[in-house]
């Protein structure tokens, strides 16, 4: 801690310490601490252990009050500025106020200053193998931007020779950092060193080829282009007239999994022809924005001129209006308010001019529909569109679409364990495992119900899952606070036409699994079916999976979307909803008449009578099993 020189010899005291100040204010789980603690299997009495450790490093912090019991925790109470941590967020801040009003070499001293807080492996002398994997990667990447930053300036303002040798030896620790690899390039080249130059991008794309079986991205490969042409690389942005900034919101530092969809989008967006635009689509809570913000985050060395992001609330009832949206980009990019185009075509040519040939990445997250995309588009390459949405948004010209998937149960019960700890997953494995199913293995819900967990660390994991295995109940039981797969479901459900609404109420009539798009229209009174599910299709609410052996198209709601219909359905009128099984019944028994007749079959089969058949494809039969 600044100004004070505290010896902590013992390393289970380090550990605490660190992991306190790692998040300065905030309550450290007891479970995240005895993990950290005890890294394989903690022993009997691990909570009174850590209690006395605790007592001992306010004894060694001279008992001021700096650590704090906390609701299932421990924090650390520290004045602003006292850590390292604190001061390198603070010089951060400066750089980019000072870079956003145009002063380049105030913003270049303060990330000059924060390298210099920056002494050697990060935690070297903390030995918990759980903190360096859950804390470190998280840190290092953050010293890293700040790093490549910091050489930016140092290239635009011409200091080229003196970052060579910090270059060099960042990039030998970090191979695979192409955004780094380009600046040491860049710095070869304008000290005269052009050959030198060009084997960084030969020895990157080795590397890039062997470990990951990716060639090198775009950023590197237009380095590589304009030193085999003669040219330098490209200016610095003037800020006066061009804001670089990142508008990207928080990556959570508990993501787990979805490595492979991460690295497929990395590619994608990186690629040099055209215009990459990417579309992450799914269910809702399936985790498209967080993993979209994730794989943002990651290559922001490579959309140097700034990352925009907006949240166009797709799924609700109001989607955002791209006028304004692009009335917002274009503010932020350093244009004046009242000298804004007007109208869309208008302001979506002045948004085109202003990141020509930029190196920008757009985050359009929630989009609902290609029109309300389109017009946010960029039209030079180097910028690169990536976006969010229920639907996959197929109408959209050149786009490339990903389905995300829920998780495997591994990964989510990965997820689980970040937040409850390691030690209660392996205590009740099997139990996780079905808390994971129970969830749908969508991200959002397997979050909420670590959420209910965490605060209570002596709570059976089958406590909870006894509770989601009630179908009545498990909606209730996904939610905490404001965050709940109801509240999703809901606003998705706000956002549909009317007629669309009735389909989702008459999917919770039917009984669980996949489910022809006929039957849908007869339950709807007779309206298309097909044109209903792809309706609910492109809301994110239904899924398509084939067709079944006579060729019909077939679809299925997620299971927890299929509870939520249910519940509609349980809250119509009882007369409309008796009237869509008659329809049903009808349907039914005139099909079987219908197909029997026209392959000359007998209607009924021995010892089946007429009445009996009637019976069993009745209203109120089909009513009284769904009711039951």
């Amino acid at each position: 801690m600044n100004g004070r020189t505290v010896d902590i010899s013992a390393p289970k005291l380090r550990t605490i310490l660190a992991s306190l100040l790692l998040q300065p204010g905030e309550a450290v789980p007891v479970e995240t601490l005895i993990d950290r603690l005890w890294d394989t299997t903690p022993p009997l009495r691990a909570r009174a252990a850590l209690q006395t450790y605790t007592a001992r490093l306010r004894g060694i912090l001279g008992g001021d009050g700096l650590v704090r019991t906390r609701a299932g925790g421990y924090a650390i109470e520290l004045p602003p500025g006292s850590s390292d941590i604190q001061e390198f967020d603070t010089l951060l801040a400066t750089a980019r106020s000072a870079i956003t009003r145009g002063d380049r070499q105030s913003g270049l001293e303060a990330l000059r200053e924060a390298a210099r807080l920056w002494h050697g492996p990060i935690l070297f002398n903390v030995e918990s193998a759980t903190l360096h994997r859950e804390a470190v990667p998280g840190l290092l990447e953050r010293c890293m931007e700040a790093s490549e930053r910091r050489f930016e300036l140092e290239l635009a303002l011409g200091n080229h020779r003196i970052i060579l040798e910090e270059l060099r030896a960042l990039t030998g620790a970090h191979p695979i950092r192409e955004g780094m690899r380009a600046q040491l390039m860049r710095a070869l080249y304008r000290s005269g060193r052009q050959a030198e130059a060009l084997q960084v991008y030969r020895d990157t794309r080795a590397v890039l080829q062997a470990e990951l079986g990716l060639d090198p991205g775009f950023e590197l490969r237009s380095v590589q282009q304009e030193i085999l042409h003669g040219r330098d690389g490209p200016a610095e942005p003037d800020p006066g007239s061009y804001a670089v900034l990142c508008q990207l919101p928080p990556s959570l530092s508990d993501f787990v999994g979805r490595v492979d969809e991460a690295a497929h989008l990395e590619g994608r967006l990186t690629r040099a022809d055209a215009v990459p635009i990417v579309v992450v689509s799914g269910v809702a809570g399936v985790g498209k924005s967080t993993l979209a913000v994730r794989v943002a985050h990651r290559l922001r060395p490579q959309f140097s001129d700034g990352q925009l992001y907006v949240n166009l609330e797709g799924a609700g009832p109001a989607p955002r209006d791209p006028a304004e949206v692009l009335g917002e980009f274009l503010d932020a990019l350093g244009g004046e308010r009242s000298v804004l185009p007007q109208g869309l075509e208008a302001r979506a040519a002045a948004f085109r001019s202003r990141v020509a040939d930029r190196r920008v990445l757009i985050l359009l997250d929630d989009a609902v529909d290609a029109e309300q995309v389109t017009p946010l588009l960029p039209g030079t390459p180097g910028t690169a569109v990536l976006v969010t949405s229920r639907g996959a948004l197929s109408e959209l010209p050149g786009a490339h679409q990903r389905r995300l998937q829920p998780f495997a149960v591994e990964e989510g019960v990965g997820l689980l364990g970040r937040i409850i700890g390691g030690r209660r997953i392996a205590a009740e494995r099997r139990v996780a495992e079905e808390i994971v199913d129970l969830c749908g293995r969508l991200p959002l819900a397997v979050r909420i119900a670590g959420a209910r967990l965490q605060p209570q660390p002596t709570l059976p994991l089958s406590a909870l899952a006894d509770r989601l295995r009630d179908n009545t109940r498990r909606l209730d039981e996904l939610s905490i606070g404001r965050l709940g797969v109801r509240s999703r479901l809901e606003l998705a459900y706000a956002g549909l036409a009317p007629h669309v609404q009735v389909a989702l109420r008459r999917i919770g009539l039917m009984p669980p699994g996949a489910f022809a798009a006929w039957t849908l229209g007869v339950l709807c009174d007779g309206s298309d079916g097909e044109r209903l599910a792809e309706h609910l299709v492109a809301s994110g609410l239904l899924e398509s999976v084939g067709a079944d052996p006579t060729g019909e198209a077939r679809y299925r709601p997620h299971d927890l979307t299929a509870l939520f219909a249910r519940e509609l359905a349980g809250r119509e009128d009882a007369d409309l909803t008796r009237a869509a099984f008659e329809r049903l019944a009808e349907h039914a028994r005139t099909s079987v008449r219908d197909t029997a007749l026209a392959f000359g079959v007998p209607v009924l089969r021995p010892g089946v009578t007429a009445r009996g058949l009637n019976r069993e494809l009745s209203a109120k039969r089909l009513f009284d099993r769904w009711a039951g």
